[in-house]
């Protein structure tokens, strides 16, 4: 479907690949400049997305939205 949509916008930045082994994910983490982590108004507090430890533990970049009062959004306060 996002390769369709990128396709039908005439998005010539963008690459899709098939799925990669788990062996890869370290590799292809690194590869980001930065990352994306949004985290859901209300459901944010169920847990701590666990991409956001994958993308740290390889040095990567990451800019999150959290609300304040979660546990993300407070570890973002203490580590900006």
């Amino acid at each position: 479907r996002l390769e369709k949509m990128a396709q039908q916008r005439g998005l010539r930045n963008m690459q899709f690949f098939p799925l990669q082994s788990y062996d890869a994910l370290p590799a292809l983490l690194k590869m980001g400049d930065c990352h994306l982590v949004v985290q859901k108004r209300g459901a944010a507090d169920a847990v701590l997305p666990s991409k956001l430890t994958n993308i740290l533990a390889v040095g990567g970049n990451a800019v999150i939205t959290a609300e304040a009062y979660t546990e993300l959004g407070q570890l973002c306060e203490t580590f900006p």
